[in-house]
């Protein structure tokens, strides 16, 4: 939607996205990473960005989103050579959320055009941008190493 005389424009989202049989790697201590279809998984969440031009040189722009993913259904694959213990059973990653999905992130950018002559303009701009810890594998619960797998925050500059 445009705003104060189409001097901000903003953009506001929600979605809601249901995997069925969603291939996961999942980290075991005895086996390592092994690859288990997930029967149902769900994302749900928002995105809100806005470019605003305070004067023909100056744009500003930025976003927020939110994710929240979650692990919704129990996979249980039996061991053919131990019927009493399972290759594998994933009720220990539900309510997980799902590797390689930030629960936040954000955005903000400055860009100034300066007309230096009637074929080419001077642009300068810098840009930040945040994006939260991202799961890299599921692991089981009490697993050691979940420092191995859980990828720290991060944040970024540029000019």
């Amino acid at each position: 939607m445009n705003l104060f005389d189409n001097w901000l424009r903003l953009n506001v989202t929600g979605f809601f996205t249901e995997y069925t049989e969603y291939q996961q790697g999942i980290t075991q201590l005895a086996t390592g990473v092994i690859t288990v279809n997930v029967p149902e998984t769900d994302i749900w969440g928002f995105e809100m960005d806005f470019v605003a031009a305070s004067s023909d040189n100056l744009v500003l722009s930025g976003g927020i989103g939110y994710a929240e993913s979650e692990l919704t259904e129990v996979l249980v694959i039996n061991n053919p050579q131990n019927a009493l213990v399972p290759l594998v059973d994933s009720s220990a990653f539900v309510g997980q959320r799902l590797p390689g999905t930030p629960e936040w992130n954000a955005n903000l950018a400055a860009t100034y055009t300066y007309p230096l002559t009637a074929n080419g303009d001077l642009v300068v701009r810098a840009d930040y941008s945040y994006t939260g810890d991202i799961l890299r594998s599921l692991q089981q619960v009490g697993s050691t190493g979940e420092a191995q797998i859980l990828a720290d925050e991060f944040h970024l500059v540029n000019a």
